[in-house]
């Protein structure tokens, strides 16, 4: 089975349509050539969960839903669901701008605002947990020298885990387990670490590794522009690197690449391709099956690699998904999502999927 990484974006992309990775996502099985047939588990190394140690969560029955957001208003954790009626009466038809030329990011009204980010907070994925598959990884992680491997018995999935299973695989009935990233490892750690996890490509588990291609918050930008040209920069290498199989320059990105340190001032949502990469094998090879840009209000130019990893002696042609487009900025529509009232946003910006074979 094939290994992946992908950009998970922000928690707007479980609900909103117009991200060009939203498309994307919904059509996983055929467009990323994952199979036929659903995985018996999910393996999710998140940039979400860092450790000092390697970790697993350790869930025999249901998984909790961690909305983990970062950037987003109190007012998420605060407000009930029975004020959502009241809250949009208030508002009215009015047009609400996603992002405004001046300001800072967030909806046109406070109302609004409230409306998606409670929203968003009820979301659940309640998929199984899949303790087998926790044990399994912290065998093969010791057995291979990277213990001793903690286990979080009351920890859920966090956003970087369920905003992208959510649409990959909606029924929430295939078991998941995290495992951690490591805080103050680098690349090649992260990478041998996930070769010690190959072993269970044979047993029908699905590793995705969760993170972004690119990921600097504080050069978020609200406004519709172009690339930047280190985001460009940094993604033209990469792909160039994963394409290559130059594997390890791609561990080592931080002194190799133009704009590493831009591109990623902390590592942790570039471990997980570390990961995915180690864990598909020696001899593996890059497929780049997705890429678009979205330019989030918390998550910033995010190029989305999902990488695809397989035998070489498997053969088989997959479909691409289109490449990148994008749409402008020009407020939000009303919309009913599941029954309830929610917020369609239209904005540009950043996201890419690669796919090693």
């Amino acid at each position: 089975m094939a290994t992946f990484f992908l950009s998970h974006g922000g928690p707007t992309l479980s609900v909103d349509e117009t991200i060009p990775a939203w498309s994307f996502f919904k059509s996983w099985l055929p467009a990323a050539g994952a199979g036929a047939q659903p995985p018996r588990a999910i393996l999710v190394v998140s940039a979400h969960w860092e450790t000092a140690m390697p970790a697993v969560n350790v869930v025999p029955g249901i998984n909790d839903t961690i909305h983990d957001f970062s950037g987003f208003p109190e007012s998420m954790y605060q407000i009930s669901i029975d004020d959502w009626p009241r809250l949009w009466n208030r508002s009215g038809d009015a047009e609400f701008g996603i992002w405004r030329s001046r300001g800072v990011a967030g909806l046109g009204s406070s109302a609004n605002r409230l409306i998606i980010d409670e929203f968003l907070h009820e979301l659940k994925y309640p998929a199984p947990g899949a303790p087998d598959l926790a044990m399994r990884t912290k065998e093969l992680l010791e057995q291979a020298g990277f213990g001793p491997v903690e286990e979080h018995h009351g920890r859920g999935l966090d956003h970087g885990a369920w905003v992208p299973l959510m649409l990959m695989y909606p029924e929430a009935d295939i078991p998941v387990c995290q495992l951690s990233v490591h805080a103050g490892r680098d690349g090649t750690y992260h990478y041998n670490l996930g070769k010690a996890l190959a072993p269970l490509r044979a047993d029908g588990v699905l590793v995705l590794g969760s993170g972004s291609a690119t990921h600097n918050l504080s050069k978020m930008t609200l406004y519709e522009a172009p690339v930047p040209q280190w985001a460009s920069d940094f993604d033209t290498w990469l792909e160039d690197s994963l394409m290559g199989g130059r594997y390890d320059d791609v561990n080592r990105y931080d002194e190799r690449a133009p704009y590493g340190k831009v591109a990623h001032p902390s590592p942790e949502h570039f471990h997980p391709l570390h990961v995915a990469l180690g864990a598909a094998g020696d001899e593996s090879k890059a497929e780049l099956i997705h890429r678009s840009w979205t330019n989030t209000n918390h998550s910033i130019i995010e190029s989305t690699y999902t990488v695809r990893i397989k035998r070489r002696d498997y053969t088989e042609d997959f479909p691409r998904s289109q490449s990148m487009w994008s749409s402008q900025v020009r407020g939000a529509n009303v919309r009913a999502y599941k029954g309830q009232i929610l917020m369609k946003t239209s904005y540009k910006g950043a996201h890419v999927c690669a796919c090693l074979q």
